[in-house]
């Protein structure tokens, strides 16, 4: 109470005196900003206007104006900016930054980056530090809210070097550094992320609001599979949202722990939440988030088992999207709506559903739904007996995960280009600049901007090769099975087909498909940590047994391929049985300290030929594998001579 009080009297004193004048730290004006926004909202006001009312036309003077924005925003006033006499290059662009901000409340995020790229074009030109910095950050936010990660990273990044650099910046240092761990957040460095997070608590300004970064920390453990930490966050911020007046971030914090308890199938509390975070929204007519907790409330139910009362609330939540003429939103409806009809076998409708999410995918190029759409229409034909269909299916599907991965990839490196086109055309302002100086400035100038071109050339020179050692980096890493160290599916199929032919007839090549048996029991049994020891002891095992030259990856779960090179035929059979044997005869600790046994399944196929058609030979494996398993598991079947008794139609199994 003591310590409130005192921070009330000091409030008191700054009120009643010209904060422009007497406050001369900018973290601490908006720190002293944010306590008024909170308790008085006409103080807070009158910061504004006094503040902005000091300031000479600038970089300071435009961040005050999109704080009286933010302020107009929160109690639904309009504001457009300010025209001032004598500064018509200003004004221009004060408007164009007010109109950025309407464009990014209101969703239109390409309109945004459009008016804040132009903004920061300008601030480069000025060479002003703390005008890049506020449009770098918005560029960082916007791009997050476009999903366009590897872009926004170079911003990011840009920023963060400037944050390092500028101890007296405009821009409040929790912002800056939130939408930079955001960014870590969405691009999957979830560790990077968390580490960043946790630094902004330390570093974030006393009695400020901390909530948006507790509910940032929860649904990041929430993706990360740790519940419980999340679930404490996530609380944190619900308390000191209740507190605010602020209700649509109270919407935001209780939509964020129903979808951690749907997550958790804790389907009533998860119910609450939405419930809660839904009257809200209605109050305050945000269509966008209505119709986002109709569909949570509408899985929630469904998970329930409750699938009529579920698919009333998907519908609702579809009326919102087709008003908003959201495709994406439509789309997750729909797969939600199928998945709701398969789970009660009626296929027709399910698969309806289904394609009604397919053809908006393809329609929008979303493949994260495409992939969705295709995995659960193979799902539905598989269950009504149409397995040739469902494989056509689950064959599209397939082929587009792998594609989604090269995307990512490209994406890196597309960031990668975008940075070094930037420092280019850094490079080049800096350039004109120093032309512009040169006529004006004396020789001594001259000479040291010739010393301080040298270096620019020397730095990018350094850059450029800093940006190329980590492309190889992204690449090589994305070919390796984060779990298990050894190639992942893409890499493994890639590095099969381009062995080359053996020439030797005596000498064969033995591609090996083995599945462990009974997984899933040990992940039941002893947890999915005992199960991760697992795939690592196999894998240890068979690593051990292979030569310099032979292949080992992880197809995904606990399928793996094995290339065996330059084999003579007479060793084939027992090659292949030593590696069967080394699996079962070897044990490995649990992670409550208990001895473990594991056995596996082999189909295998020598060939002396190419192996650039291996989804024709992996046709041949799978089957011989689901062979392997009608016959009790812990077997070997020769892919090309053992009797295999399956239809003649392909399945598409998922191997236990």
């Amino acid at each position: 109470m003591f310590i409130r009080s005192l921070i009330t009297i000091i409030v008191f004193v700054y009120s009643a005196s010209s904060f422009s004048h007497q406050v001369n730290n900018n973290q601490e004006w908006h720190l002293i900003y944010e306590y008024n926004l909170r308790d008085n909202k006409d103080n807070a006001l009158s910061m504004l206007e006094e503040r902005y009312n000091s300031l000479s036309p600038g970089a300071e003077k435009l961040y005050v104006s999109s704080l009286i924005y933010d302020f107009m925003n929160r109690y639904h006033q309009p504001y457009f900016g300010r025209l001032i006499k004598n500064q018509p290059e200003y004004s221009e662009m004060e408007q164009s930054y007010v109109h950025a901000l309407n464009d990014e409340s209101n969703g239109d995020f390409i309109k945004a980056s459009e008016h804040y790229l132009s903004l920061l074009d300008i601030m480069k030109k000025k060479n002003d530090i703390n005008g890049k910095m506020i449009f770098e950050y918005h560029l960082c936010k916007v791009l997050n809210h476009q999903a366009q990660y590897y872009k926004a990273s170079y911003y990011c990044s840009a920023l963060q070097t400037h944050v390092n650099d500028n101890s007296k910046s405009i821009l409040p240092l929790h912002l800056a550094l939130r939408v930079i761990a955001n960014n870590q957040f969405f691009r999957g460095e979830h560790n990077n992320a968390l580490a960043a997070y946790l630094h902004l608590i330390e570093v974030f300004p006393n009695h400020g609001d901390i909530s948006a970064v507790y509910n940032d920390i929860g649904n990041l453990l929430k993706v990360i599979g740790r519940f419980q930490q999340s679930e404490t966050y996530l609380l944190q911020a619900l308390n000191l949202r209740l507190k605010s007046s602020n209700s649509m971030k109270l919407a935001q914090v209780q939509h964020s722990l129903a979808s951690l308890y749907l997550e958790k199938k804790q389907f009533d509390l998860s119910l609450k939440y939405f419930k809660s975070a839904l009257t809200i929204l209605k109050s305050e007519s945000n269509s966008y988030g209505l119709g986002l907790t109709y569909i949570g409330i509408g899985d929630a139910y469904i998970g329930k088992g409750n699938h009529q009362l579920g698919d009333s609330y998907l519908t609702k939540g579809l009326e919102f999207a087709e008003d908003l003429e959201n495709q994406k939103m439509k789309a997750k409806i729909y797969l939600a709506l199928a998945e709701s009809y398969y789970q009660r076998t009626l296929y027709i409708p399910a698969s309806n559903y289904a394609k009604n999410a397919l053809s908006i995918s393809k329609l929008i190029h979303d493949s994260q739904y495409q992939s969705s759409s295709l995995f659960i229409l193979s799902k539905i034909y598989a269950a009504s007996n149409s397995y040739k269909t469902a494989y056509e299916y689950y064959q599209t599907y397939s082929n587009i995960e792998l594609a989604n991965r090269d995307i990512d990839n490209r994406k890196a490196v597309e960031a990668l280009d975008l940075t070094k086109t930037n420092f280019e055309q850094e490079y080049k302002r800096s350039e004109l600049f120093n032309l512009n100086r040169y006529q004006a400035l004396q020789i001594e100038t001259m000479q040291r901007q010739s010393v301080a071109y040298n270096f620019i050339v020397f730095s990018l020179f350094i850059i450029i090769l800093i940006f190329i050692y980590l492309n190889r980096k992204t690449k090589r890493n994305a070919q390796v099975d984060s779990l298990t160290g050894i190639l992942n599916r893409a890499a493994s199929i890639s590095t099969i087909k381009a062995q080359p032919h053996n020439n030797n007839s005596e000498f064969n090549s033995i591609l090996i498909l083995l599945d462990l048996d009974n997984f899933k029991s040990i992940n039941d049994g002893h947890g999915h940590p005992t199960g991760d020891l697992a795939l690592k002891h196999v894998t240890n095992t068979i690593s051990s047994k292979l030569g310099k030259y032979d292949i080992f990856g992880r197809l995904g779960g606990e399928e793996f391929i094995i290339l065996l090179r330059d084999v003579d035929e007479l060793d084939v059979k027992y090659r292949v049985e030593s590696l069967h044997q080394a699996i079962s005869m070897k044990s490995f600790i649990s992670e409550s300290n208990q001895t473990l046994k594991i056995t596996a399944s082999f189909s295998y196929l020598a060939t002396s030929k190419s192996l650039y058609d291996f989804d024709d030979l992996y046709s041949i494996l799978d089957q011989a594998l689901y062979q392997a398993k009608q016959n009790g598991r812990d077997c070997i079947i020769d892919a090309y001579n053992d009797p295999i008794d399956l239809p003649s139609v392909v399945y598409s199994s998922t191997h236990s």
